[in-house]
């Protein structure tokens, strides 16, 4: 809820922090194993949708039917129409800047078959991420786009952002340049958040790799925006951190939002990305004493 997030470690379940714009929260579950047939997407979508409707009902018959304060229930009233107007805003197809919302995934993942396991594989790879497990350390042929898929579906590209979000993990730093950039030339449908993130990594790579001015063409201001919006996300404090040293060369700066990352990191519900995450600021520094 917001930024609030409970998740489930060790059996017990703990309070962390996570939040993306464009979402006034998230659930994800680990779905049921793959099948030819697939798994009942349209429910798990729904169901934010579903919760919304129903507290909204709940709330509007307390609202009508319950003799309460004036002041209690107006406050039922709005928390009814709150209710309703979430509801909607999931279920009805909307694209917006930097996410889809559920019902238009629906309609996505019904049109292809190969998205609907792209869809299953994301949820699979966030289950093996929540159970501390890297990028690095998965099965590749879990990250490879099937021959012929349609591209033009931003949850088919997905697949192929998190092939390159491993190739990161494995510090393969040219190849996962390249393959940016490959997929950015692709004319490929990429949603908001993955395409601005991915070029908060290409920059990365850049400056590991002496590209300095082609690092400085990407952190033009609409990026740098979008990075104040995700401050408190680990591969954002990585790429300020490196931009920091190895551009601004001011290790007063790059200490203080190493000092930001260790706070966002206790509460932080993905303990893998932030092992890797701490491996690539390593590299950064580690570039920074070449110099």
């Amino acid at each position: 809820v917001g930024s609030l997030m409970l998740v489930k470690v060790d059996g017990r379940l703990r309070m962390k922090t996570y939040s993306l714009p464009g979402t006034g929260g998230q659930c994800v579950m680990i779905p049921p194993r793959w099948r030819e047939q697939g798994f009942p997407f349209v429910l798990y979508n729904l169901g934010g949708a579903l919760m919304n409707f129903l507290t909204g009902a709940l709330f509007f018959l307390l609202y009508w039917f319950v003799p309460l304060h004036p002041f209690v229930s107006a406050f039922f009233g709005a928390l009814a129409a709150t209710g309703l107007a979430l509801g909607l805003m999931n279920a009805i197809p909307l694209r917006f800047a930097l996410v889809d919302n559920d019902g238009k995934n629906i309609r996505l993942l019904q049109k292809d078959p190969q998205a609907l396991y792209a869809f299953y594989r994301m949820l699979d790879i966030h289950g093996q991420l929540a159970g501390g497990q890297r990028l690095r350390d998965m099965p590749e042929d879990w990250f490879v786009m099937p021959d012929g898929a349609d591209t033009n579906n931003p949850i088919t590209s997905t697949i192929e952002v998190y092939a390159i979000n491993r190739l990161m993990d494995c510090q393969a730093f040219p190849a996962a340049a390249a393959r940016i950039r490959a997929l950015f030339a692709s004319q490929a449908a990429i949603n908001g958040i993955h395409r601005n993130l991915l070029r908060c990594d290409l920059a990365y790579c850049c400056m590991l790799l002496d590209e300095m001015d082609a690092a400085k063409q990407e952190l033009d201001e609409p990026l740098k925006k979008f990075m104040q919006s995700m401050k408190r996300f680990p591969s954002v404090l990585r790429v300020q951190y490196a931009e920091a040293l190895l551009i601004g060369h001011d290790s007063a700066k790059a200490d203080a939002i190493l000092a930001s990352f260790d706070a966002m990191a206790k509460k932080y519900p993905y303990p893998s990305d932030i092992a890797g995450e701490r491996e690539l600021i390593a590299a950064a520094k580690q570039k920074s004493l070449k110099a």
